[in-house]
């Protein structure tokens, strides 16, 4: 039986770089065709409303920022066990954690392998629905390295053919 993978992008598009993730996810949906096992989904803010999805994949690649302190634009590439409350973006006590959430998964009997691909955002503190110019310009990079790391652990996509401008 084929391992089932969820690519799923998290983060706020209401704040600027801390939606990186979301965009990450949407750009791998649009530039490239992904084996039958693979599932890509917009995660947004859901936190905890995550659980089903993540309890239904047996690998879960999550595209997200980090603050690593590290200068803005840096590339991570993590594991659960790399993950700690210093990479982890919380607008309030009332949300939860990537890592709260996977915790919550091993807790209901499910604790799927995940990977991490996160980058430094250059902005996560003012309201805007939008990347900045900075990060929007790291993003084919990002994607582009995520396919690359994907394809060595044989998570194969093919890049569709060229959009047009107005995509």
């Amino acid at each position: 039986m084929e391992k089932r993978i969820l690519i799923l992008g998290v983060g706020n598009t209401l704040l600027g770089d801390e939606g990186f993730g979301v965009h990450a996810v949407r750009y791998l949906e649009r530039h490239f065709d992904w084996p039958a096992n693979v599932r890509l989904v917009d995660g947004g803010t859901l936190g905890l409303l995550l659980l089903a999805e993540l309890m239904e994949c047996d690998l879960a690649i999550i595209l997200d920022v980090a603050l690593g302190g590290h200068a803005p634009g840096t590339f991570y590439q993590l594991d659960a066990a790399d993950l700690n409350p210093a990479l982890s973006i919380r607008q309030s006590m009332h949300q939860t954690s990537l890592g709260d959430t996977l915790i919550s998964c091993e807790l209901a009997g499910h604790k799927p392998e995940a990977l991490i691909y996160a980058m430094e955002p250059f902005d996560i503190q003012n309201a805007r629905a939008c990347l900045t110019r900075q990060a929007e310009k790291k993003l084919p990079q990002f994607c582009a390295r995520v396919v690359a790391e994907l394809g060595k652990a044989g998570i194969t996509a093919k890049k569709k053919p060229c959009l047009s401008r107005a995509e």
